[in-house]
């Protein structure tokens, strides 16, 4: 199953709600979760969250990573960006 981690590296929780992560084609948004601070967590679709153990989070409409390359963009509630990523 496809998917991202993610990891909060601050010494504070953070609340990721309404924060999306978005391709050039598609947007999943999170829901309300709290991040612990220096936890790390699978982001993957709803449908394969199952699959993985540890801290998970299931999206809706996760984006799916082309083979041949993509661009990811991870934004916050307001919508500032958090961080991205291109690959080939």
């Amino acid at each position: 199953a496809e998917y991202i981690e993610i990891h909060n590296r601050s010494a504070h929780p953070v609340d990721v709600s309404g924060w999306r992560l978005s391709d050039e084609s598609s947007t999943a948004t999170f829901p309300s979760q709290i991040m612990l601070p220096g936890s790390y967590w699978v982001v993957t679709s709803t449908a394969a969250a199952s699959l993985f153990t540890g801290p998970v989070m299931g999206v809706g409409n996760f984006p799916t990573l082309n083979n041949g390359g993509d661009v990811l963009v991870l934004r916050d509630a307001t919508h500032q960006r958090i961080d991205s990523l291109r690959y080939d």
